[in-house]
């Protein structure tokens, strides 16, 4: 609806396709007055010896939300959260301190057994797709053999291009034939490269484990395969302590498992934003800003069509008359719209 398909591919051809596209207008104007403000980030301590820190962490956080574009990436969740009901950002960082933001939808953020905060959850799983080299780059010493979990979703050669209004993860999860059905050849339609890329499905679940240490000895949790000088997330835990008080990360590349170990963030939450604009007390997830727009929009487009079909009916009116009362010539070149035209039966 948003794109301006808005009318059944059945309807017959002689019958009008307006489309006042009110709904595109709508999301628009919603979403430059969402995301016109500029947000103010301040830094601040009240003891005298961490002022200039302070000022420092300000200036580089003001210096990431530009570096970042993250003014984008709050249109791009906004744009989502009107869409689906619910919003994510997916928050992550890397030494040393620069943040990453990635906007994302229902289909890829998944909290499981959910409150009605996000952090209520007892886990979040996040999912995409990713290229064989992201995995043999960030799991060089678990990603053996990855290849056996490839989809592939080339789109030359035989390849499907997958509609627009289907996201890229729902589209490399169905089978060929459903993509047979619902994409179009390279070429028809929409540009897509033919060029073939196999991808394995990403899942990262951050869980709430309660696990204690049950030994009567200390423990080290750490990355199983980084030595603790190679990263800086490991910690000791005393016996009878939470093994993972900062959540529990699992990363699976397709079936394959990548990493099991303690998450790397040390707040202890889950490295999610969750935007909701119209949220309800029956669902974790809101309701979509367009659902009260939709009957709208189609009352619109049939007040429009209908008009425009009784023009045409007004312009090329229909003629009957009786066989063989009128010549087959002068019947083929008898033209209704033509000013003072005469018939003789």
């Amino acid at each position: 609806y948003l794109e301006g398909t808005q009318w059944n591919k059945l309807r017959p051809r002689y019958k009008s396709k307006f489309v006042h596209n009110r709904l595109e207008q709508a999301r628009r104007d919603r979403l430059a007055l969402l995301t016109d403000s500029k947000p103010i980030i301040d830094v601040s301590s009240n003891l005298e010896t961490l002022k200039e820190t302070a000022e420092i962490i300000a200036k580089v956080i003001r210096s990431e939300w530009f570096k970042q574009d993250m003014d984008l990436s709050l249109v791009s969740v906004a744009d989502i959260a009107m869409l689906w009901g619910t919003g994510f950002w997916k928050i992550g960082a890397a030494s040393p301190g620069n943040m990453s933001i990635i906007p994302c939808g229902p289909d890829n953020v998944l909290p499981i057994q959910p409150g009605f905060h996000i952090q209520q959850s007892s886990a979040v799983l996040y999912r995409t797709w990713k290229n064989i080299s992201y995995y043999k780059r960030v799991f060089p010493y678990t990603s053996a053999g990855i290849e056996k979990h490839t989809a592939n979703y080339t789109s030359g050669d035989g390849g499907y291009v997958r509609p627009s209004g289907m996201s890229e993860y729902t589209w490399n999860g169905v089978g060929p034939g459903f993509q047979r059905i619902m994409g179009s050849k390279p070429g028809v339609g929409e540009a897509y490269p033919s060029t073939g890329m196999g991808a394995v499905e990403l899942e990262e679940y951050y869980i709430t484990d309660d696990s204690v240490n049950e030994s009567k000895n200390k423990v080290i949790v750490k990355d199983p395969y980084l030595g603790l000088d190679e990263h800086n997330w490991w910690y000791e835990v005393e016996p009878g302590q939470p093994l993972y008080p900062r959540k529990r990360l699992l990363v699976f590349g397709g079936k394959l498992l990548l990493y099991d170990g303690p998450s790397p963030y040390w707040h202890g939450l889950f490295p999610f934003a969750c935007l909701r604009f119209n949220p309800v007390p029956w669902s974790f997830h809101g309701l979509s800003t367009y659902r009260n727009l939709l009957p709208l929009q189609e009352s619109i487009n049939d007040i429009g069509a209908g008009t425009m079909d009784m023009i045409k009916r007004a312009l090329n009116p229909t003629l009957i008359s009786k066989s063989g009362s009128v010549a087959g010539p002068s019947w083929k070149d008898f033209q209704t719209d033509m000013p003072g035209a005469k018939l003789l039966l």
